[in-house]
């Protein structure tokens, strides 16, 4: 198992690709020996939620769990969120990170870097790297759970993660400065965070990304494994076929026996509506056959016929190849 501190020690590689291109689409797609990364986005459905057993960390959105995203990464489904909705954040990002160094004095700097099974995308870092900074542009403006879990101080368990993988990823992040923008009013809410904030995640990340990572790469997601009221209804429907089907094999063998006793006793028949046809099978008669009964009739011809077999088996000639008019 890989420990947290060996990931710690690894150096992280800035990827100098623009954010949004369709060469970072790819790369991020691909650029794990031609496989997915796990980003920041797709961290909180493989991270167990500590408060509610049974559930991820990503608990609103389709990709909410590991099955979920693996068959995202694979190309089975896609995010089914309008385009206007995705695209709302990419469109006020700039703005809102102007409002965010307006309130704090910094000058944050987009960039990406990876490191292990991972992919980091940050909305910016200060020139000295210590600081981050994760911007939020929701949709629902004020009036959505974000802005109101943020205004009481709350950070949803999803976006935990996603800043989590930012300072695991990032060589000397220790602060990040998390802002929620309402581009309709031009307000924003920030909140102050530091490394210590998200030591809770980190190994439980490096357990959930090492164990995702071995299932994906090795196909296990591919037929996943389902148990619910609706797939167990249908095993159990599934195993009655399978008893009919061995039921109608068995029946059928029987019959076909019966209807071969029939055409022996009939051949090609008719019985309410149905006609049975029996297939006409040519009579052999083996060489064997001809041999024994020519000796049963002339057995002063033995000693001469077996002499005649052996020579003909000696040269390995098979079939009727015998010369009968020599007998």
């Amino acid at each position: 198992m890989t420990d947290l501190k060996e990931i710690q020690a690894l150096e992280p590689k800035e990827v100098m690709i623009p954010q949004g291109t369709e060469a970072w689409l790819h790369y991020r797609q691909h650029g794990r020996n031609n496989k997915p990364y796990i980003t920041g986005t797709g961290m909180p459905a493989i991270v167990p939620h500590p408060d509610i057993e049974g559930k991820y960390c990503q608990t609103l959105f389709e990709t909410n769990c590991p099955q979920a995203l693996a068959d995202l990464l694979n190309g089975k489904t896609k995010i089914n969120v309008p385009a206007h909705i995705l695209g709302h954040g990419n469109d006020y990002e700039d703005e809102a990170r102007h409002a965010l160094e307006q309130i704090t004095n910094k000058k944050y700097t987009p960039r990406v870097y990876e490191k292990w099974n991972w992919l980091a995308s940050l909305d910016g870092e200060t020139d000295c790297g210590e600081t981050l900074c994760e911007i939020k542009c929701p949709w629902s403006q004020k009036g959505g759970h974000l802005w109101k879990d943020v205004s009481k101080g709350i950070v949803p368990e999803a976006y935990r993660c996603q800043m989590a993988l930012q300072f695991l990823v990032a060589p000397n992040a220790k602060q990040i400065d998390f802002y929620v923008y309402a581009s309709e009013t031009q307000e924003g809410l920030y909140i102050e965070l530091f490394k210590e904030h998200f030591e809770d995640l980190f190994e439980p990340m490096v357990q959930a990304t090492e164990e995702f990572v071995y299932k994906f790469d090795s196909g296990y997601y591919d037929h996943p494994e389902i148990k619910n009221e609706h797939t167990l209804a249908f095993m159990q429907e599934h195993r009655e076929l399978i008893a009919k089907q061995a039921e109608v094999k068995s029946l059928k063998e029987k019959f076909d026996d019966k209807r071969e006793v029939m055409w022996k006793r009939h051949g090609n028949f008719s019985c309410d509506g149905f006609t049975f046809t029996g297939k006409q099978i040519a009579a052999s008669v083996g060489w064997k056959s001809i041999v024994d009964s020519i000796i049963e009739k002339h057995p002063e011809l033995e000693l001469e016929i077996e002499d005649i077999v052996s020579a003909h088996r000696d040269s390995k000639e098979l079939g009727f190849g015998y010369k009968f008019k020599e007998i």
